[in-house]
């Protein structure tokens, strides 16, 4: 797991706490804005260039990013707060417009993101020439109004990669504290209800992410069945997951 360092500080009793500063010494770094913290006012109003970007929104026709469907919304939660559905093995670098993508995810979420809100994202299928850009990822999510990235409530990750957990790494320095606890990382699709952020007869898997866990579940069997077969193992031992999650 990702842990974040701490570092206190502490006051050295040998110093005299009214030694003038030197005036030699250099001047204290200013460390930017955590782009995730929650702000000070609740009510602080969205900046003009999301106002822009959400009225470019509402005035595009987007229609041939929802048809790939990599965002879903009308799912809700385990807590029945409203939930956006990402699925990222639907995602293409080069063929469609990403800035439209980003047009369709806050336009689904501009009205439900005033009160607590879930994203669910599907990692499973991605590849490393279809992934999302990492700088376009970070450029983003700095666009976002301020109400949207305080209210999420959580942010799960099902069927993470090394590209996710490096991802996840660089941008670490970045993330409040906060982040840690909304984050939910699911290796397998049962572990969405197991960790109670989705209900399993009331959530909509999508195919992508169940045929995915699917052939998973094939490839580990038969590596299952081999080492049985070796005497590596005995036939008591089963592939880790339940039932196929329902389609």
């Amino acid at each position: 797991p990702l842990v974040r360092a701490a570092m206190p500080l502490t006051t050295n009793p040998e110093i005299p706490a009214d030694l003038p500063s030197d005036p030699a010494a250099p001047a204290a770094v200013s460390l930017p804005p955590d782009p995730l913290a929650d702000p000070v006012d609740d009510d602080v109003p969205d900046s003009a260039e999301y106002s822009a970007l959400i009225a470019a929104a509402r005035a595009a026709d987007l229609s041939d990013v929802e048809r790939r469907e990599i965002l879903r919304a009308g799912e809700v939660d385990a807590k029945g707060r409203p939930c956006l559905v990402v699925v990222g093995a639907k995602f293409d670098n080069s063929e469609f417009d990403k800035e439209k993508l980003l047009q369709l995810f806050c336009l689904l979420l501009d009205d439900v993101a005033h009160e607590p809100y879930s994203v669910v994202y599907f990692h499973g299928g991605v590849g490393w020439w279809t992934a999302p850009p990492l700088l376009w990822l970070v450029r983003s999510v700095g666009r976002l109004p301020r109400r949207m990235r305080k209210n999420v409530a959580c942010v799960a990750v099902v069927h993470p990669t090394n590209w996710v957990r490096a991802a996840m790494v660089v941008l670490w320095p970045w993330l409040s504290a906060k982040v840690e606890e909304k984050l939910v990382i699911a290796d397998r699709l049962d572990e969405l209800w197991l960790d109670g952020v989705v209900n399993k007869t009331e959530f909509t898997m999508p195919p992508e992410a169940v045929e995915f866990e699917a052939e998973q579940r094939r490839e580990l069997e038969e590596t299952r069945q081999a080492m049985v077969e070796a005497g590596a193992i005995p036939d008591s031992v089963t592939v880790p997951g339940g039932p196929e999650a329902p389609s």
